[in-house]
């Protein structure tokens, strides 16, 4: 809070124009009280020897009113004549306040009665403020309603247009529902009409169906005829098939034992491979080798002989319950179906010992790649076929066999091997003639010997 500065009290008072009354002099101090007559009443502050007077009378128990009025009324102060409410009329009181007892009586009766002015004057003042508030809430309670009013009018206003237009919209509307209305009585009389001859016309298409229906029963009742004729013939023709190759499976095997050679000869040629297939069971952890085109088993039997696990597959049905009556382990398969049954790198060796001969040549390079896939890293590829290099082979002997289809010259297969991913591809020629039946001489002796009795079979060997 504020210090209380009298000067500039009485700066405010200036200013304002306000009258001074006894009420801005009431719970002063002594001091305070002299030095605001001074700046009120003089215009200055007190002198000091004003104020020590002062404040001896009034410590002396001199009254408030008489200081006031001798300041106030003093030569200096009649020349400022600054009004001050009610000292005039105080004044002759101020003496009577001062008496022992009549003045205790008059000071009580003089605060009561400034109490009262005081009370008075709070209360007018109250009632002045109510009284505008209420007429400020009035005043806006009007304004409201002036506006309210307004936009009631508005309104209506509004609502009456909007009446008109819906009126004009209601009547282009029952304009446009008769004209609907008859186009509607006419689109149906249309549609009679189209209907009836609809109607006529779907009676004409089923007439002329039911017609056709019956010549349809008709050619179906033929068309079964032929089907169960020919059905008949397939039978007897998958019949005939059946018997053929099972005929053609006992020739086949008639003619393995007359042309091939007996089963120790064929033992001890396979054997020439033994060393090839050890190495690769050795560097693919003892996976199994499988014999393509197995037959009678004699590479089987030499495998199983040295401790090498291994599977045959034939399709000659002989040959097959022959293997397993000697207790090889061979089944009834195409080669290249077996092997796409296979899992990757999931064989130490695959070997086909006369069979690509039989084969056509897009057959055989999927029997390459599949070899490849399930060959595991290590594993070796190992094809033995007729050589077409000797003459007697490729012009003649080849041809002993009826189910061979071309001879493969060695260039050929190693490139095949090569171009499906095999590496170290070597060519190892096979089963020359005996030197008895060479001729002696020159070198044209030599190239009638490479030519007619040179080897007579090849092998091809790829690895992965």
């Amino acid at each position: 809070m504020h210090k209380f500065s009298p000067e500039i009290f009485a700066d405010a008072k200036a200013a304002k124009g306000e009258p001074y009354t006894l009420a801005d002099f009431e719970g002063l101090d002594h001091a305070t009280l002299i030095e605001t007559a001074y700046f009120a009443f003089l215009k200055r502050p007190p002198d000091s020897a004003g104020r020590a007077a002062y404040l001896q009378l009034l410590d002396a128990g001199v009254h408030k009113l008489r200081i006031l009025s001798a300041i106030r009324f003093s030569s200096e102060g009649r020349q400022r004549n600054t009004p001050v409410g009610g000292l005039l009329r105080h004044r002759p009181f101020a003496r009577v306040f001062e008496l022992p007892l009549i003045g205790r009586v008059a000071r009580r009766l003089d605060k009561r009665y400034r109490s009262a002015q005081d009370h008075r004057t709070q209360l007018q003042r109250s009632i002045e403020e109510e009284t505008g508030r209420i007429y400020h809430h009035l005043s806006e309670m009007c304004d409201s309603l002036d506006r309210r009013f307004s936009l009631v009018d508005t309104g209506q206003q509004a609502i009456q247009v909007g009446l008109d237009r819906n009126r004009k919209r209601l009547e282009r509307v029952e304009k446009r529902v008769d004209v609907v209305a008859d186009l509607s009585r006419k689109q149906r009389d249309d549609f009679d009409a189209r209907f009836d001859q609809i109607f006529r016309s779907q009676e004409r298409d089923r007439t002329e169906l039911s017609n056709k229906s019956a010549a349809v029963e008709a050619k179906l009742v033929v068309a079964e005829r032929s089907l169960a004729a020919i059905e008949a013939a397939r039978n007897r023709k998958h019949t005939e098939c059946a018997a053929d190759g099972r005929l053609m499976e006992t020739f086949y095997t008639s003619f393995q034992e007359r042309f091939r050679g007996d089963r120790a000869e064929i033992k001890q040629r396979v054997a020439e491979h033994l060393h090839i297939l050890q190495s690769a069971q050795a560097r693919t952890q003892a996976l199994p080798i499988v014999d393509i085109g197995c037959g009678r088993g004699e590479l089987l039997e030499v495998l199983s002989e040295n401790g090498i696990k291994a599977n045959g597959v034939d399709t000659n049905l002989s040959s097959v319950e022959a293997c397993q009556q000697q207790g090889l382990s061979v089944e009834r398969s195409d080669g290249l179906e077996y092997l796409h049954k296979q899992g990757d790198t999931s064989l130490g060796g695959v070997v086909a010992l006369h069979v690509i001969e039989h084969l056509p040549f897009a057959t055989l390079i999927r029997l390459l790649n599949e070899a490849h896939r399930a060959l595991a890293p290590g594993g070796v590829l190992l094809l033995e076929t007729p050589n077409p290099g000797n003459v007697l082979v490729g012009a003649h002997n080849f041809y002993f066999d009826p189910t061979h289809r071309h001879p493969l010259p060695a260039g050929l297969m190693q490139l095949a091997l090569e171009a499906c991913g095999f590496t170290q591809v070597e060519i190892l020629p096979l089963h020359a003639y005996p030197e008895e039946l060479h001729i002696t001489g020159g070198e044209l002796a030599k190239r009638f010997n490479e030519y007619f009795y040179g080897p007579q079979d090849y092998a091809v060997v790829g690895r992965k």
